[in-house]
C-alpha cells in the first residue's frame, strides 16, 4: 500500500513537468525531529534526520529575474521521530541492574509540500525567497530500537531491541496519511537555492495504549539546485505599426510580443511647418516598447521618450494625448486596467522630464477600439498599443 501511494505522488510531480514555465530540481538537508505529545511526557528529545526528493518551481506572476509569486511542489523523502534518555540512579539501578535506558523512534515517510512562495529582488541573479504551505505525508516505513544498559558484575552491558512499525489504526501502529504545515524562508541565486524551514505536523500520527496525541515537528535547513532553466521563446523584433490620422498627429506605440508582419503607414499630416517635428516624434514612437503582460516601459524606451519629453518642452503649445490600447483576450475590465497603466506609465516618464501635466492626458481604452481584426494573431497584436496624439 505505501509503494502505491508513493507512485502516485510520483505521478502528480512528474505530470506538472508539462507545464511550460516549470524548472525541476532537486533538494535535501539535514533536520531535527521531535514530536509533540499531549499530555507531555519527560525524557524526550530531538532525533536527528534528513530529507532528500524532487522539487518544482512554477511562476504565477511575471517579473523581472524571477521575482514575484511562485508556486513550489515537491516529492521528498523525510526522516523523522523522537528520541528518548533516561539514566536510572543509583538506589535504582542497585536494585534492578539498570543503569540507562534510550529509546529512538523513526518514522519515516514520502512527503508532498505544495508552497506559495514570493521571490523578492536583491540583485539580478539573488532573490530572497519566503514562502509557507501545507503539505502531505504517506507512511513509508519506521522502526522503535531500544537499548538498554545492564549491570552485570564488574562490567556493564548492552540489550539492544528493534521493532518494525507498521501503518495502521490499532494501538502501536503509524496511521498511513500525515498532515501538516511548512514555511520557509531562505536565499536563491541563479539555479541554487539555500533555505531554512520548519514543519508543523496538524493531525496524530501515532495511536497509543494511553490517551495521547502525538504530532510531528521538524526544523531544518535545505540545499537545492534546479536542473533546467525556462526558455523564453525568442521574439522576432518589426518596427512599431505607425498611424497618422488626419486631424493630428497619431503615432502607436505597440507591446513587443508578436508584432505583425506586414506594416502600413497611412499619409501623413499636411502640417509644412512642422513636417521635421513629425519625423522626430515618429522616430522616437518606434522605439518605445512595454515588457509582456506589464506596464514596466523597457529599458530601451528611455531614448526615445527623453526624444518627446525635448519636443515637447521646446515646443509650448504642444499637447500630448496617451491612449492605451489591447487586444479582446483574456477580461475586459483587467485589459482596461492594463491599457490605463500603460498610458500613464508613458505619461509619468514625461512629466518626470520636465513636460508640465496639463499638457499631458493619460486614456485606457482596453479593447474597446481595435484598428484589426481579432480573429488573426497579427490583428490582435496591431491590437496591443499605445498611440501618442499630438494636439496642436
Amino acid at each position: 500500500m505505501n509503494r502505491i501511494f508513493t507512485l502516485l505522488a510520483l505521478m502528480c510531480i512528474v505530470s506538472s513537468t508539462s507545464w511550460s514555465q516549470m524548472r525541476i530540481g532537486v533538494a535535501g538537508g539535514p533536520q531535527s525531529a521531535s514530536v509533540k505529545q499531549d499530555p507531555e511526557a519527560p525524557g524526550f528529545g530531538p532525533k536527528s534526520g534528513l530529507h532528500l526528493g524532487l522539487v518544482g518551481d512554477i511562476p504565477l506572476t511575471t517579473a523581472k529575474f524571477g521575482t514575484g509569486w511562485h508556486f513550489q511542489p515537491g516529492l521528498m523523502y523525510s526522516g523523522k521521530g523522537r528520541d528518548f534518555y533516561s539514566r536510572i540512579d543509583s538506589l535504582t539501578a542497585t536494585l534492578t541492574d539498570t543503569l540507562s535506558i534510550s529509546h529512538t523512534l523513526s518514522v519515516n515517510y514520502i512527503e508532498m509540500p505544495f508552497y506559495l512562495t514570493y521571490k523578492f529582488p536583491i540583485g539580478k541573479k539573488a532573490r530572497l525567497i519566503v514562502g509557507a504551505g501545507p503539505y502531505l505525508g504517506f507512511f513509508f516505513n519506521g522502526k522503535q530500537a531500544f537499548e538498554t544498559k545492564l549491570y552485570q558484575g564488574d562490567e556493564s552491558v548492552f540489550n539492544n531491541e528493534e521493532i518494525k512499525l507498521e501503518a495502521g489504526k490499532e494501538p502501536g501502529k503509524v496511521k498511513t496519511f500525515d498532515a501538516g504545515f511548512n514555511a520557509k524562508a531562505g536565499i536563491e541565486i541563479g539555479n541554487f537555492y539555500l533555505a531554512g524551514f520548519m514543519s508543523r505536523g496538524l493531525s496524530n500520527f501515532y495511536t497509543s495504549s494511553i490517551d495521547a496525541t502525538y504530532k510531528h515537528k521538524v526544523a531544518g535547513a535545505t540545499i537545492g539546485i534546479y536542473l533546467n532553466k525556462v526558455k523564453q521563446p525568442a521574439k522576432k523584433f518589426v518596427p512599431p505599426l505607425i498611424v497618422m490620422d488626419r486631424d493630428s498627429s497619431v503615432f502607436a506605440i505597440t507591446a513587443p510580443n508578436e508584432i505583425p508582419s506586414a506594416i502600413k503607414e497611412e499619409p501623413a499630416n499636411k502640417y509644412d511647418s512642422t513636417e521635421q517635428l513629425e519625423k522626430r516624434l515618429s522616430f522616437a514612437a518606434k522605439n518605445i516598447l512595454f515588457n509582456a503582460n506589464s506596464d514596466q516601459l523597457s529599458l530601451g524606451s528611455l531614448d526615445p521618450l527623453n526624444e518627446i519629453a525635448s519636443i515637447l518642452v521646446a515646443n509650448t503649445s504642444l499637447k500630448l494625448v496617451i491612449e492605451g490600447h489591447t487586444d479582446g483576450s483574456g477580461k475586459a475590465d483587467k485589459n482596461l486596467i492594463l491599457s490605463q497603466r500603460r498610458a500613464e506609465s508613458v505619461e509619468k516618464y514625461l512629466i518626470e522630464q520636465g513636460v508640465d501635466t496639463s499638457r499631458l492626458e493619460a486614456i485606457g481604452y482596453g479593447s474597446t477600439r481595435p484598428v484589426a481584426s481579432e480573429k488573426t494573431p497579427e490583428g490582435r497584436a496591431a491590437n496591443r498599443r499605445v498611440e501618442l496624439r499630438i494636439v496642436h
